[in-house]
């Protein structure tokens, strides 16, 4: 149910294009927000519990297929906003058709510990008594900003450097999560085959030198830069699915 819920709240962002209030624009996306975070670790635990021995793997797949609908989701919102003069509501049919899906799909039954008990702040703060947990949790607390932060700042940050339109607001962007995408399968099998933490300390040091690279890219051509953020895209997204993966292990 959370995850269907999860779907629903998310359409509030095809309502942005309507509103210049920001107010109003704060209000849909904090919505949009609350969709994610119902959505995301519900449908990452669920994952996470079909198959065991291949949980880093899946998660990479999980993670992959949102990604390729990210890197697409900036292109396809501004030509649809464009071409159809502003009229963006209809975006908002996929997630309703499969919320309908997967109120009918049986999904099988994960075995989980019995408990008269209700979840509690205080369930939460448990983990936190275990050191290898916490510092999963803080290390991901970093890199989720940064990835975000980099994400929202893209554009500006392009047009500022000096690139192109189309960089700018769009093939930037694709190039980013592309690299996300792409690297989050192999990613799941390296973590499977060497240790997720060896493969969280190399990610995190390539996207250290990658994003200070793209800060002072003014003038480097057009097939560096987006190399480069394909790499930093890579690197920085990585993170999120070994990590839970990782955190399921330990937990």
């Amino acid at each position: 149910m959370l995850i269907i819920a999860g779907l629903l709240f998310s359409i509030a962002s095809s309502f942005l294009a309507y509103f210049s209030s920001y107010a109003i624009l704060f209000g849909l996306y904090l919505v949009t927000c609350i969709g994610s975070g119902c959505f995301h670790p519900c449908a990452a635990s669920l994952v996470n519990n079909l198959v065991p021995e291949r949980r880093s793997l899946l998660m990479a797949i999980f993670a992959a297929a949102g990604s390729l609908g990210l890197a697409t989701s900036q292109l396809t919102f501004t030509q649809i906003h464009a071409l159809f003069e502003g009229q963006t509501y209809f975006l908002a049919l996929p997630a309703i058709g499969l919320s309908g899906l997967l109120l009918v799909y049986p999904f099988p039954q994960v075995q989980q510990k019995a408990s008269s008990e209700h979840a509690s702040l205080t369930d939460f703060m448990s983990f936190f008594k275990n050191p290898s947990l916490r510092f999963l949790y803080f290390s991901q607390v970093a890199n989720q900003s940064i990835l975000w932060g980099t994400i929202f700042i893209l554009p500006d940050t392009l047009k500022v450097l000096g690139h192109t339109e189309w960089i700018c607001y769009g093939g930037g962007h694709f190039c980013f999560i592309l690299g996300a995408a792409c690297m989050m399968i192999p990613g799941g099998y390296l973590a499977d085959f060497y240790s997720p933490r060896q493969v969280m300390l190399y990610g995190s040091l390539i996207s250290f030198v990658t994003f200070y690279f793209l800060l002072f890219s003014g003038g480097i051509s057009l097939p560096i830069v987006l190399a480069a953020l394909f790499i930093l895209g890579a690197t920085l997204s990585l993170m999120n699915p070994i990590a839970v993966s990782l955190g399921n292990r330990l937990e």
